[in-house]
Parts: structure tokens; sequence; C-alpha cells
């Protein structure tokens, strides 16, 4: 209980969620008197995932080399790509099978609709054009479910509860900015190629598993290859070097302030405060102030435009008629309350529990589930000209919209839940 008022009392919570609030109402009023059209929203958000999220990636991994984020690396790519795939075929197979086992309430409903139309045609015929109908929806709503806007909503939550120089961040570790990025290397792929599959109703063969290829060549994509391998060299490489704000007892007498080896001095090193001390790639930013400058502000502008461009696009979709329509509702509830739950009792607490994960790794799995449906639902969906794109745009809207509210409840009530155990 403690805990939880620790966190509900905390300022860092408050201002994440106000801060999202404020920018997606500057870019919902944008919209809406016109200084952001379609074509430039649009434009935006292509400019954000090419060229300010690479930004983001490039700097996800300047972090000391420590040998227990290895380990965590290692099991969250594995627990993403098991989740992808085994999401995968669980929705084959509901929607091939579960039509088929609720064959009489599906039944009872195309007899309704096919009286309703005046009986045309044989019923036979009706039946499985309805039958059709249903599995494409359910094909929308399982690629809802299992695919979120990662970035545009997990990044900023994250990085405003981490952990800063400061002191100890009261949810997420320092180091989950840079596990999201790794759980989207599966994520990528999977939108790639199992989902634009699916809404294009295309098989598995030769030609098409080159856009696997092209997924893990996505310049996010890239420029975190380039990161986490700077990352990984630092075991190799163990040069340290001090932080160059550091203040040091004059009496260590070091010749060459700003860089250190160990192999040199180990007494000195000793003596030197392990917060001031950096591998080469965690000093980067540091030691090269313009580039790490030039980053940091990357970084900064990601949350700000992504928010400006959800606010634009929530203007422009139809969430009124989302909000009349309970099926949308219903969809709604399981992508933002109902998915999100399974994710933290099927996974977070049993790893954490077992030590598997930590608290802050258990949280990130649970928001990221947290998060609405990706735009490249509507997309891929538009792409294909699926029956179901309204709905999905539907969903996708009233989503994004409540999100912005159920979100920060899951990652507090989550954490509690997690520190308990």
């Amino acid at each position: 209980m403690q805990q939880f008022l620790n966190i509900i009392t905390s300022q860092s919570i408050y201002g994440a969620v106000f801060a999202t609030l404020v920018f997606v109402g500057v870019g919902f009023a944008c919209s809406k008197i016109g200084l952001i059209s379609s074509e430039m929203n649009m434009k935006l958000s292509l400019t954000t995932i090419n060229y300010f999220l690479p930004v983001l990636c490039f700097g996800a991994f300047m972090k000391n080399a420590e040998f227990s984020n290895i380990s965590t690396i290692l099991k969250v790519l594995i627990t993403a790509f098991g989740f992808y795939i085994l999401f995968a075929i669980y929705a084959k197979l509901v929607i091939n099978y579960w039509p088929k086992l609720i064959s009489n309430r599906i039944q009872k409903k195309a007899i309704l609709a096919w009286e309703k139309a005046n009986k045309p045609g044989e019923y036979s015929a009706y039946k499985q054009a309805y039958i059709r109908s249903y599995q494409e929806r359910l094909l929308a709503i399982e690629m809802i479910i299992a695919y979120g806007s990662l970035q545009y909503f997990a990044f900023p939550l994250i990085k405003s509860l981490s952990e800063t120089g400061v002191g100890q961040s009261p949810i997420f570790e320092e180091f989950a900015i840079a596990l999201l990025q790794i759980w989207n290397i599966p994520f990528l792929i999977g939108v790639s190629t199992h989902m634009r599959m699916t809404y294009a109703g295309i098989k598995v063969n030769r030609k098409e598993l080159k856009s696997l290829g092209k997924a893990l060549l996505h310049p996010m994509l890239i420029t975190l290859y380039i990161s986490l391998i700077c990352y990984l060299l630092q075991f190799a490489f163990r040069t340290q070097f001090i932080d160059p704000n550091a203040t040091l007892d004059k009496s260590l007498n070091i010749s060459n302030y700003g860089y250190y080896q160990y192999v040199y001095n180990p007494e000195i090193h000793k003596s030197i405060p392990q917060e001031y001390l950096h591998h080469f790639w965690a000093a980067f930013p540091k030691q090269l102030p313009m580039f790490g400058m030039t980053i940091a502000m990357g970084v900064s502008i990601v949350s700000p435009i992504a928010w400006i461009n959800i606010g634009a696009s929530l203007h422009r979709s139809n969430v009124k008629s989302g909000i009349k329509s309970l099926s949308v509702w219903m969809s709604v509830i399981r992508k933002l309350i109902i998915a999100p739950l399974v994710m933290l009792f099927v996974i977070s607490i049993p790893m954490v529990y077992t030590k598997f994960i930590n608290v802050s790794t258990g949280v990130l799995f649970v928001l990221l589930m947290a998060c609405p449906p990706a735009t490249a639902c509507v997309t891929y969906s538009l792409a294909s000209n699926h029956k179901e794109i309204d709905y999905t745009a539907q969903v996708s809207s009233l989503a994004t919209l409540c999100c912005l509210f159920t979100i920060p409840l899951w990652v507090v009530g989550s954490f509690c839940i997690l520190t308990i155990l």
C-alpha cells in the first residue's frame, strides 16, 4: 500500500500524463484550425519513423556494459519472438476454427440477416458469405490486439519514468528504453511479414520471405544494430572515461583528465566514484558533446512530435462513430484491458516471481500490450482493401483516445503488483 501511495504521489507519473495530454491537445487543435493538413500529418509521421526514431535507437545502448544487461536483452528478445510466433499461430486457429465452434450462434445471425435482406439467393451461400465476413472481423481484431503503437506511446512514458543521474526511478530502470528497442526487432518483422501477408491473404513462399530481409533493414533497426554492436564491444575494450563534469579529489593526480584505463593504476581507479566512470560507448555523448547534444536533442523531440501527430490523427478520425458502436467498444476493451491483463498474469508475474526478469522489465511487457493499435493495422487494411477498414480505423481511434488514461493506470498497477512478489 505504501508503495502505491509513493507512486501516485510522485510528480513524474503526473508529469508524463500531463505532457501527453497537452501535446495531443496541441496536435488536435492545430488540425482543427487547419495548421496541420492530412498530407502534412502523414509526412510528419513518416519523418518521425524514418529519421527521428533511428536517432532514438542510436542512443538507446549508450550505457555502461554490464553482463546482467546481456542476459536481459536475450530474455526480452526470446520473449518477443515467442510472443509474436505464438500469437500468429493463435490468430490462425481463431480465424479458421472459431466460427465453426460457435456455428449455431452464427447460423442464427445469418438467418436473421438473410431474412432482413429479403432472402436473396440460397441460404447456404448466404451463410458461407456471413462466415467469411465474420472471419474478416476476427482477423482485424487479432491484428489490433497483437500489434500496438509501441514507440509513440511506450517510449515517452518509459523515458519520463526512467532513472536519471539524480537517483532511482520508482518504476523503470534506465536500460528499459534499450529493451524497448530490442522488443521492436521481432515487432517490425511481424508487422512487415505476418500482418501484411495476413491482411492480403498471401501464403508463405520464397518470394514473400524477401520481405523479412527488408524488415531487418529498416532504418530504425540499422541504427539499433550499430548501437548494440558498440555496446557489446565495451566488453572487449574495457577503456573507461571519466565524466568531464566529475568533481574529483585533486590528490588523485590524474595526468590525462577525462580518459583513464584500468590497467594503468588500479588504486586510482578504485578511488573514483563509479558514477563518474563510463565505457567508451557510454562516454561517447559526454566526451564528444557536439555529437552528444545532437543525439540528446533528436531524442527529446521524438515524444512531442509523436504526440502532436497523434492529436492531429484523432481530429481526422471518426471517433464519434466508434463511440456509438458496441462491437468497437468490445475490441477496445480487449486491446486496452484484457490483453495487458493476460500479459501481466501469464508472462510478467511468473517471470518476475521466478526471478527470470526484474520488475522493470515485467512492467515494460504490460505497457507494450496496453498500447493502442499500431498505425500499420490501418495502413495494411487500406492497402489490401480489407472489408473491415472502417472498423479497424474506428477501434484504433477510440483506443488511442482511451489509452491516454488507461496506460498510466496499467503502469502503476502492474508495478505495485510485481513489487510484492
